[in-house]
């Protein structure tokens, strides 16, 4: 299985002087006090790592002024207003928002009645967003979208996206969502992008009737779909795990516990008996008293229910069946330096690693051995991170967020050995 590993050191900023690192703080004790502040200062045409460190606390969204409606070229007049909250726009891309706490960094909004109404929308590419709660306020009775992506190659790490109908409207591009949360009633996951969800937990709060995705596909040869991987299917009521917002709609459940929240049936052709000769949804090895939908099975046939069918690839990841290339031992060093460069009349530290930030990109095949030695020159003492990859029997992994027990000194160097079993993921 491929894979890709992403080498960065922490703290993290760019050696190049058009990138940023940007803190948001409502208190003032930051560079801005509002989100949408500190991604206008991203230049346009950006292309370097930028960093918004989001201070705790809940960040209530106003509407966008006619003017930068209008900048974002939206139409907009009194009868059908389109508003978006917070807004990474297209020619902002590689920025990252990140919280220190999903349940402490809350970014919020009420609007309702369409799905234009977001309280996130990422357009831009090469997104990252990590430890957020997104949510809309709206409740039921209409669209009330929670977070809005349109860009490429975007990923989302433990973040909690709540709402209610329509929560998560993952309209295009490929995405990458793990260890989320991500709650609502009807039809709260749904769009036509290519998204794997993976360890995600899925909470319904519909009280009969609802449905977890509505997917988009409207032809056979879209390359699109939804995969859930590894996922938890939680709630109250009662609800489908989807139905067909497009006639070839495609939806895998794989390795995933369902709870009796998903009703006997499973799935639904939202009306239209076409979709069950077109749409294409499955299940495999999942588990719990929601997992045996035998009336679902029906809808496709059983040889081509397996994930073989569906190979997503979201830029750094490759979900797979097909066989690995031929193992290898491959080492690497790595020197960390820190720098301070001046930035819009700040001074900021940036740790680079062989002089470039983000550090070089390991790609790895199945059965890989590596080698990492890392030589800390940096003045601080320095932890090295990483998601997707487990070392529970290395006593340098520590828990689920995968930090190394014990930093670097200064002046020191350590180095990492691990065996590629199986995995995926980014070593940050």
């Amino acid at each position: 299985m491929a894979a890709a590993l992403i080498m960065a050191i922490a703290p993290a900023c760019s050696l190049d002087t058009s990138a940023l690192l940007l803190k948001v703080d409502q208190s003032g004790n930051g560079d801005y006090t509002r989100i949408q502040d500190a991604i206008d200062a991203v230049p346009s045409n950006n292309s370097a790592m930028v960093f918004i460190s989001i201070m705790p606390g809940i960040y209530r969204q106003v509407s966008a002024t006619p003017s930068y409606i209008h900048r974002q070229n939206i139409a907009c007049n009194e009868s059908h207003k389109i508003i978006e909250e917070i807004i990474v726009p297209v020619d902002k891309p590689f920025i990252t928002l990140s919280g220190l706490k999903a349940n402490s960094t809350i970014i919020t909004s009420s609007g309702g009645g369409t799905i234009w109404y977001a309280t996130v929308s990422v357009l831009a590419s090469n997104f990252v967003g990590r430890y957020l709660t997104i949510q809309n306020t709206y409740g039921p009775g209409a669209q009330a979208v929670a977070l809005r992506v349109t860009g490429d190659q975007a990923a989302f790490y433990a973040c909690r996206f709540i709402g209610y109908q329509d929560t998560l409207f993952d309209q295009s591009g490929r995405h990458y969502y793990s260890n989320c949360h991500i709650e609502g009633a009807t039809d709260f996951i749904f769009g036509d992008g290519l998204s794997l969800f993976e360890k995600c937990r899925i909470h319904s709060v519909s009280k009969r009737g609802g449905a977890i995705t509505a997917q988009r596909r409207s032809s056979p040869t879209d390359n699109t779909g939804y995969s859930f991987i590894n996922c938890k299917i939680t709630g109250r009521g009662s609800t489908i795990l989807g139905r067909p917002w497009g006639p070839y709609s495609r939806v895998v459940f794989a390795y995933t516990y369902m709870s009796r929240v998903i009703a006997p049936q499973g799935w639904n052709d939202w009306g239209n008996p076409l979709n069950q000769k077109t749409a294409f949804y499955g299940q495999y090895k999942c588990y719990g008293p929601g997992s045996s939908l035998e009336e679902a099975l029906k809808m496709v046939p059983q040889t081509s229910l397996l994930m073989r069918s569906i190979v997503l690839f979201i830029g750094f990841i490759a979900l797979s069946l097909f066989p690995a290339s031929e193992a290898a031992l491959k080492k690497y060093q790595f020197d960390v330096v820190l720098k301070n460069v001046s930035r819009l009349c700040h001074a900021k530290p940036i740790v680079t690693v062989n002089g470039k930030f983000p550090g070089p990109t390991i790609y790895v095949t199945e059965g890989d051995s590596v080698i990492i030695n890392v030589t800390n020159n940096a003045q601080y003492n320095m932890s090295i991170h990483w998601h997707g990859l487990k070392q529970f029997r290395n006593g340098w992994a520590d828990g689920p967020a995968y930090i190394t027990q014990c930093p670097i000194q200064s002046g020191q160097s350590y180095a990492y050995n691990f065996t590629v079993t199986g995995q995926r993921g980014t070593l940050w």
